[in-house]
């Protein structure tokens, strides 16, 4: 896309915009009155966003290491029930991670894991007759492993994303890009894309509108905007807790709208892609599993949870997640 393709744009963008307020109205979220509208932007940067840290090819790579070592311990061990069962996990990972688990869906495998390695957990360092030093440090290889399996790099085209500073930026040519390799309809998915940006401007301003309310102290502002941040629970959590709210309005929205872009929205994929709060998103699930009568109030709750309180938002998300079978 080009300059002079952007431009064809503004007042269709504007009417979008005009659209996503009206539904999020129908949802119940409403701008504070004293909240002004952000403003929009359109972009032709490609911009890009990385989550997490560790590439998943190196992981891979070391996984199939320490699975060969666990082996190897085996041959000697006189008690093999733990050695057996972390083989048997690193094996169900890998699967996990090549996105070839066929059972269950991505996030019934990954709860699956966590409960697999909780189990796992209570196995080590194993007996006493057995050399303990070589299977704790086979374990702590595998604890370091596990952790770096939630922590995996992920490179994110951005659609849009909306400002404290009080703006929403298009990045068109991401957006062009997303829907020629997904085989979207632009105009369905520019249109979800506002719709998920504008629930993240009705939060701030919810947010901000409740912290000053409650503290109207000397430096309630700052305080406010760097909660709002994440800087007193953590960036990443809160981070997910946001995602997730503004996902499933999107979801809300493409269901009713564009069935095909919600389908592949709650895709169940594998791997890092079920993984959060490294990805974000991914939160979104437990609600996306629940039937709609019981999920709006679920996100009425969660909504109004992280107004005053992101751990008790957050501990909502994953009790979500936790329930779906």
């Amino acid at each position: 896309m080009k300059s002079k393709d952007l431009a064809a744009y503004v007042p269709v963008v504007q009417q979008m915009a005009d659209t996503a307020i009206a539904f999020l109205a129908e949802q119940g979220l409403h701008f504070p009155a004293t909240c002004a509208m952000p403003e929009l932007r359109l972009s032709l940067e490609k911009r890009v966003k990385i989550h997490g840290i560790y590439n998943k090819n190196n992981v891979l790579a070391e996984l199939w290491r320490l699975q060969q070592g666990f082996v190897k311990e085996m041959d000697t061990a006189s008690h093999k029930d733990s050695l057996v069962a972390a083989v048997d996990f690193l094996a169900k990972l890998a699967l996990f991670l090549n996105s070839c688990s066929v059972k269950d869906g991505g996030l019934q495998a990954w709860q699956q894991l966590k409960q697999d390695f909780d189990l796992l957990e209570a196995m080590f360092p194993g007996p006493a007759g057995d050399d303990l030093s070589t299977r704790l440090k086979l374990w702590q290889q595998l604890v370091r492993l596990f952790a770096k399996v939630q922590q995996l790099e992920i490179k994110q085209q951005l659609s849009g994303v909306f400002s404290s500073e009080g703006r929403i930026t298009l990045y068109m040519n991401n957006i062009e890009a997303i829907c020629r390799e997904q085989g979207f309809n632009m105009k369905a998915y520019l249109q979800s894309v506002l719709v998920h940006e504008y629930v993240h401007a009705c939060h701030y301003a919810a947010f901000m509108e409740a912290r000053l309310q409650a503290d109207d102290g000397q430096f309630a502002l700052e305080k406010a905007m760097l909660c709002w941040s994440g800087a007193y629970f953590g960036k990443g959590r809160v981070t997910a807790v946001k995602e997730s709210l503004a996902r499933y309005v999107q979801l809300l929205w493409c269901q009713l709208n564009a069935p095909e872009i919600a389908t592949k929205l709650q895709a169940g994929a594998y791997g890092e892609y079920v993984i959060y709060p490294n990805w974000p998103y991914a939160g979104v699930q437990g609600l996306a599993y629940m039937h709609e009568a019981e999920a709006k109030p679920y996100f009425n709750k969660m909504w109004q949870a992280s107004l005053a309180d992101w751990e008790q938002a957050y501990e909502l998300l994953g009790a979500s997640s936790n329930n779906v079978k």
